[in-house]
């Protein structure tokens, strides 16, 4: 089985923290599935990324013509930087190209910022990890599970997307409606996951993923994958609500998690529900050593 991080790009946020939250991800990944073939895709330069057991592939300096295009065409739509949203588009296309390289036709995939804390295998056969793709709330590659054919798809719309004058001029439409209601952010990775989804802005729905982050049923065993630690409910669940409590570093909402043994829960109103992945996205990632060593001392 694969699990592969997609590409993170250490400084991008001048966030001082990367190099603390980035391997205690690795060793939830390796420990929790420690029969994986688990691989970093490193674009990093001037930082050697090495973590035992981890393959850390170093794709610098690959020639990606596709991403030369993107990078000629990209029109900027975004309250955030040029540079973030457009590396986090970029990622799909090194991903594809890893893919490529490595004849794989499947393979999980996660990001930096999210703990793993239960074998993949117990749960491979769920329903969820089928069709093209499964993303988290079925448009984020934080946690999920893709193919090559999605991939393919993803990398040739949106190149499709801005050498298209009609589409460019579609997405400015949205983004501007967007600002006026006071939107931050923008057009960004994620959003072309959800054009494909809903079949628009030229966008073939076929393609169309599955949500990676909806509850597993299981009898008293149910469980999720979770989409971002500040979410109150699951998409899809609107009956469903986590207890919440505030983080002890900036006070935002964050899910009331706890651990018994080696396994992770969240308090709801339907009772208490087992967490397969947290994933600690902005300041959350100040609690991963927390979460990390209150799994792990059971293990």
């Amino acid at each position: 089985m694969n699990i592969i991080y997609s590409p993170h790009l250490f400084g991008l946020k001048q966030n001082s923290l990367d190099s603390l939250f980035v391997p205690l991800s690795f060793a939830s990944v390796k420990r929790s599935n420690p029969n994986s073939n688990i691989v970093f895709l490193d674009i990093n330069k001037n930082i050697d990324i090495k973590y035992k057991s981890i393959d850390s592939v170093s794709c610098q300096n690959w020639s990606i013509p596709d991403l030369d295009t993107l990078n000629r065409n990209y029109v900027h739509l975004s309250t955030n930087s040029k540079e973030f949203e457009l590396f986090c588009i970029s990622r799909f296309f090194y991903i594809r190209e890893w893919m490529r390289k490595t004849s794989t036709k499947s393979t999980f995939i996660i990001e930096t910022d999210v703990l793993l804390l239960r074998s993949l295998h117990e749960i491979i056969d769920s329903d969820i990890f089928s069709g093209y793709a499964s993303l988290s709330e079925k448009k984020c590659i934080s946690f999920g599970w893709i193919t090559e054919e999605y991939v393919e798809n993803y990398c040739d719309y949106v190149n499709k997307i801005y050498s298209t004058p009609s589409l460019i001029s579609s997405l400015q439409t949205s983004h501007a409606a967007y600002l006026e209601k006071g939107g931050k952010g923008g057009i960004c990775d994620m959003s072309f996951c959800d054009y494909i989804n809903r079949g628009v802005h030229g966008a073939d729905k076929k393609y169309t993923a599955n949500d990676a982050s909806k509850l597993i049923v299981d009898g008293d065993k149910n469980s999720f994958f979770d989409s971002f630690i500040g979410r109150e409910s699951l998409q899809g669940f609107p009956e469903l609500k986590f207890n919440m409590t505030k983080s002890k570093y900036d006070g935002k909402s964050i899910k009331d998690i706890e651990f018994e043994n080696s396994e992770c829960f969240v308090n709801s109103n339907q009772g208490k529900i087992r967490m397969n992945s947290i994933h600690c996205q902005g300041n959350a990632k100040l609690l991963m050593s927390d979460y990390y060593l209150s799994w792990s001392e059971n293990l």
